[in-house]
């Protein structure tokens, strides 16, 4: 745990992140276990840059979160853990809103949204983010319904004098 304070002090976090995960897979039922598991979720998620970036960090730091709240249920940081969950699980939403919005608006390829924002529904079920891709969904349904059925063509009248 030193070995992982002194290296993230130096700046060298995915150094801190090595030290940490060699100290949860050897010692696993070390007391500094639970405080492991929750550095490591803190490392993960303070690498995220934002929802435009890559996400790899963001499931990590959700990864880690999970795992230390099945296994310390009782542990009285459960509620940091928690509120660290929140916020990765809307990240990766937002994440996946963004993509869904390109497809949509810019490439009109209305397929590829519908798969990205149901997949922000998936990521986060009960957030904010969840119902904006519920509502963009019924665009996206509007939207693809109007482009097979094109109105029909009005017939071009002739007037001969």
């Amino acid at each position: 745990m030193n070995a992982s304070r002194g290296a993230q002090y130096l700046g060298s976090v995915p150094e801190a992140v090595d030290t940490l995960d060699r100290l949860i897979s050897n010692y696993p039922q070390n007391v500094l276990a639970p405080d492991a598991y929750l550095r490591l979720s803190e490392l993960h998620a303070s690498l995220v840059q934002g929802p435009y970036y890559d996400q790899a960090e963001t499931k990590q730091a959700i990864t880690y979160d999970e795992d230390f709240m099945i296994l310390f249920p009782n542990d009285p940081k459960i509620a940091s853990a928690a509120e660290n969950l929140d916020n990765m699980k809307k990240m990766l939403a937002e994440s996946k809103m963004k993509i869904a919005d390109y497809y949509f608006f810019k490439q009109n390829n209305y397929t590829a949204a519908r798969v990205f924002y149901n997949e922000a529904i998936t990521s986060y079920p009960d957030s904010d983010v969840a119902k904006r891709a519920r509502d963009r969904l019924i665009l996206v349904e509007n939207k693809s319904n109007a482009a097979a059925n094109p109105a029909p063509e009005k017939k071009k009248h002739f007037l001969f004098f």
